[in-house]
């Protein structure tokens, strides 16, 4: 159980030949379900909608002279009054390149399952590296449960705040090597933590700490060890210089003449207005932690904690903490103490950033994906202190072909589930998806290519249909502009214009839209031809 060679851990090479294989066959399972989940999304008929579509539309202007620079606008205006972006535009310009390779509407899932697929190795990779068989299959059951609890639309959605997720999971595991020692971590480090950070404030909040805690180990192992420092200094300047690959859009931004968004950030999470505040979002710590953990609940919100649910979480949070400073004093060097630590300063930061958050957030998960992750890992915290300190003996009772199949098993049957299940019925606008597509196909077959300036007309045109039709318009050779304000912000400042002499497209969901002056009615479809009664799309031109 002792941890065998801080510096680079327990190495795959070193096993035996079946437990060898049944442990790189547990990393090609967890490597492979998110390509296989969102190969299966596409043939079902997913495609870009709403948030997604303007994400899309963003994607295309990476690696471009209209690259964005900072990532999706936050709600900060709408709620506060201050215009602000999410940190950094890693996603854009991921999916950028993914989308030119597999197409705009495949490419966007790809992506997602390709950073996906790296941070589920990564975790799992970086768990057996900790603590060998045993620690990568209590961690490879967790991993499943989660994948299950979320469903398959997590291993794929391009939806940002929804991308965070197994980043965040694997940043607090890299983490936890680099201040154990383990300095050959730090690009894994730098680029889940970089993910994480950009594409999502929650996401930040929860790698900072992380991050700081590093860095100031470096210090101390710099200033104590120099020599550990010269004999990895080949990582720590691959770390450095990819950090500053990957977060030189943000720097470009903060330097440029552009308004400063870090400052924005700030003023958006200081202003004094009406916020969750802290017994909300400890509520919601509590209800993720125990009786059941959030990641083995097939839900997608957290209700409020009973009394007896706070009871169960302190006892599981202060558990984990009790064998930790257990394990602390019999074995001073060991790492459990470590990852109890970096757990609960990822807790604190992220229940006081979240507790800033405006009331609307009290009815969106998006912003709480850190609650599953945090779920996750402090209970496997919990079993693995346990489990160290139970005599050593034990292992020699454990088949050693045992443990590494039971990851195995827990990654093939939640691949088995997660692709058998799904369903587009269950995912964000997957009911509206194929008239989506019907909808858009129609106006990109009804209009020449050009440049179009479109207006939104009711809360489905707004939200789904219409930046559907914009993702479409542009995928066939046109360009789209929308109107200045707090909704087109998001298309990016070229797309965000007064109409001019530009034709207008007006599409509207509204049920008592009628063609105005000049303009002509183009499109007219349901919503839901099953279902009428749910509302009618129409999309109006003036040319």
């Amino acid at each position: 159980m002792v941890e065998r060679a801080p510096r680079t851990g327990i190495r795959i090479r070193a096993l035996g030949s079946p437990e060898r294989w049944l442990v790189i066959a547990t990393l090609v399972v967890f490597g492979v379900l998110p390509f296989a989940s969102a190969l299966v999304a596409s043939s079902s008929g997913w495609q870009a909608t709403g948030d997604t579509a303007i994400i899309g539309l963003r994607a295309r202007d990476a690696w471009t002279g209209d690259a964005p620079l900072l990532g999706v606008p936050t709600t900060g205006d709408r709620s506060f009054g201050t215009p602000s972006n999410n940190p950094g535009p890693i996603e854009y310009w991921t999916l950028g390149a993914t989308a030119r390779l597999f197409g705009p509407q495949a490419g966007l899932i790809l992506g997602i399952a390709a950073i996906n697929a790296a941070a589920l190795v990564g975790v799992a990779w970086l768990a057996f590296r900790r603590g060998g068989t045993e620690l990568l299959a209590l961690t490879a059951v967790a991993l499943a449960g989660l994948v299950w609890t979320l469903g398959p639309v997590s291993l794929w959605d391009p939806f940002n705040s929804e991308v965070t997720t197994y980043p965040m999971l694997l940043a607090l595991f890299a983490a936890w090597s680099v201040v154990i020692g383990d300095l050959r971590v730090l690009p894994v480090l730098v680029a889940s933590a970089t993910v994480a950070a950009q594409v999502h404030v929650a996401g930040a909040a929860f790698v900072a700490p992380l991050v700081a805690v590093v860095v100031i180990s470096l210090l101390v192992v710099a200033r104590r060890r120099p020599k550990a420092i010269r004999r990895d200094a080949a990582y720590l300047g691959g770390a450095g210089a990819l950090g500053l690959l990957l977060w030189a859009p943000v720097i470009a931004s903060e330097l440029g003449s552009a308004p400063s968004n870090a400052a924005a950030l700030w003023r958006t999470g200081t202003v004094d207005r009406p916020r969750i505040g802290l017994a909300f979002l400890l509520e919601r710590l509590y209800a993720a932690v125990a009786p059941i953990p959030a990641f083995l609940q097939r839900s997608d919100f957290l209700t409020d904690a009973s009394p007896i649910q706070v009871l169960l979480a302190g006892l599981v949070i202060g558990g984990a903490g009790t064998l930790a400073l257990r394990l602390r004093t019999s074995r001073p060097r060991g790492p459990i103490p470590w990852f109890v630590g970096l757990i609960t300063l990822t807790m604190i930061s992220s229940v006081w950033v979240g507790s800033r958050q405006p009331p609307l957030a009290a009815f969106r998960p998006d912003g709480t994906r850190w609650l599953w992750v945090v779920s996750l890992a402090i209970w496997v915290a919990l079993l693995w202190a346990a489990r160290a300190l139970l005599p050593d003996a034990a292992d020699a009772r454990v088949d050693r072909r045992i443990v590494p199949s039971v990851a195995l098993a827990a990654a093939a049957v939640v691949a088995v589930v997660t692709l058998a299940t799904f369903d587009l019925a269950d995912i964000r606008d997957g009911e509206v998806m194929p008239q989506v597509g019907e909808i858009a196909a129609a106006t990109v077959d009804a209009l020449p290519a050009g440049a179009y300036h479109l207006q939104f007309e009711g809360d489905q045109a707004l939200l789904g249909f219409g930046p559907a039709i914009a993702y479409r318009l542009e995928e066939s050779g046109s360009t789209v502009s929308v109107d200045d304000n707090t909704f087109g912000r998001a298309f990016g400042d070229q797309r965000t214009r007064d109409a001019g002499s530009t034709p207008t497209l007006r599409i509207s969901s509204r049920t008592d839209a009628e063609a105005g002056d000049g303009e002509e009615l183009l499109i007219e479809m349901p919503v839901d031809p099953d279902d009428p009664a749910i509302g009618t799309i129409k999309v109006f031109v003036r040319r």
